[in-house]
């Protein structure tokens, strides 16, 4: 199915730092004690915190997740 998400933005680029942080969301994943922000993960990644959002809420619903952001 063709949506605005692809093909452009379908990469790896943007798609796994969003898998990185609803991983770090619904498993409570933390490291060195805290969990990473989307900020922090965009920077390691170089890529805008926009994108990041955009894609970890549409896997999110795509794949029918609750996900509760709570930092």
């Amino acid at each position: 199915e063709k949506t605005y998400l692809t093909p452009k933005y379908s990469s790896p680029k943007y798609l796994m730092p969003a898998f990185l942080y609803i991983a770090a969301i619904h498993g409570g994943y933390k490291y060195e004690g805290e969990r990473k922000t989307q900020k922090e993960i965009a920077e390691a990644f170089n890529i805008s915190i926009y994108m990041i959002y955009k894609w970890y809420t549409h896997i999110a619903d795509t794949i029918d997740v609750d996900i509760e952001d709570d930092v």
